[in-house]
């Protein structure tokens, strides 16, 4: 997500066109109004910036897991149907038979040339413009199941 925010915070990743630039625009709008500790920090920052799409993915997600502390989460690169009826049970959700294995979604995504403008940030670019909230997002990363068992230094020194 800080990888496709810093591209395009819109639909097909591309800033470039004007309904891109539009999309873009609407959707940092709609962050500022409703995630307060976003709005005044992000406003003199590049959009395609690292540290404006970090404090995005770390503050959005920040509120999310404080308005629902008991919440499952499910990563959407590895959720099967059977994982999200027994998370969608949890909440007593009314739910019907979902397939096995749910297609992936070809309309979120960066074209490959704005992936090489911009290629994915890593670790190191994460851990340089600001350290404690590389940490900071590490931590959370791990809280969602990412980089489970590994330190900010394995990360950053490529261990």
């Amino acid at each position: 997500v800080i990888s496709s925010t810093r591209r395009c915070f819109c639909g097909k990743g591309m800033r470039t066109l004007p309904a891109g630039k539009r999309n873009d625009l609407r959707s940092w709008k709609f962050v500022s109004r409703h995630v307060p500790e976003i709005s005044l920090s992000v406003s003199d920052m590049p959009l395609d910036g690292i540290a404006r799409s970090a404090l995005y993915w770390f503050h959005w997600n920040t509120l999310i897991l404080s308005r629902y502390p008991e919440a499952t989460v499910l990563q959407l690169e590895t959720v099967t149907g059977p994982k999200l009826l027994e998370a969608l049970n949890k909440v007593n959700a009314n739910n019907t038979k979902l397939p096995e294995t749910i297609k992936s979604s070809s309309f979120h995504t960066s074209p490959v040339q704005e992936k090489l403008k911009l290629p994915d940030v890593t670790w190191s670019q994460l851990w340089k413009e600001d350290e404690v909230l590389a940490q900071s997002i590490l931590d959370l990363a791990q809280r969602f199941g990412y980089e489970q068992g590994r330190t900010m230094e394995e990360l950053t020194n490529g261990a």
